[in-house]
């Protein structure tokens, strides 16, 4: 299963509130809020006997982690090393497919090569 970090795990913002909610967790300027009941969530899948478990995201591998390790602790401590994440490098830039030339909006948007996820060695 491959769950998308950004939106579905949590949110960011450059803002150190959203709607009166306060982040929790701050990593390189960037804000972290964590959606309701993503500890639920990640521990069902995590302990279901027959799911292999990784997250994707946008966003560099050097910074995702460290939100990784501020999401999986407590009782998420032992699912640490038990998935792969796939992160910017399986994202490229929108502005090299010809494809999203009609949707694209900004420079730095990505799109979700999941050719590129499938092919990789991790999931081999």
């Amino acid at each position: 299963m491959l769950v998308d970090i950004g939106g579905t795990i949590f949110f960011r913002s450059s803002e150190k509130s959203v709607k009166g909610s306060k982040f929790d967790y701050k990593h390189k300027g960037c804000m972290y809020f964590f959606r309701p009941g993503h500890r639920h969530f990640i521990k069902t899948l995590f302990d279901h006997p027959r799911i292999t478990f990784g997250f994707y995201s946008s966003i560099m591998l050097k910074n995702i982690i460290p939100v990784m390790y501020e999401i999986l602790t407590e009782d998420l401590k032992p699912c640490l090393g038990k998935f792969n994440v796939f992160d910017q490098s399986f994202s490229p830039l929108m502005k090299d497919h010809p494809y999203y030339t009609e949707i694209k909006t900004e420079t730095y948007d990505r799109y979700r090569d999941l050719n590129e996820v499938f092919k990789s060695e991790i999931c081999i």
